[in-house]
């Protein structure tokens, strides 16, 4: 398993485990728990996004949740 592949399996489980969530960690957390390079965090996080699990909000840095995740969509 490539390590993008693992954030992105911890951050979906993450979601699964805390739906309520509002927010993910921020890619500099990310990196620094996986000893990772920035451009595999946003891998991670580009993936999730074109899955329509989490979208960024602009000009906050921050990726939130989207409502309508359910875990049954994991792939």
């Amino acid at each position: 398993m490539l390590l993008y592949q693992a954030i992105r399996e911890y951050l979906f489980s993450l979601i699964a485990e805390q739906p309520d969530m509002k927010k993910l960690p921020s890619e500099r957390e990310l990196l620094e728990q996986f000893n990772s390079t920035r451009i595999t965090v946003r891998e991670a996080l580009i993936r999730l996004e074109a899955e329509g699990v989490i979208y960024r909000q602009n000009r906050k840095g921050r990726v939130y949740l989207s409502a309508s995740v359910t875990v049954e969509s994991r792939t």
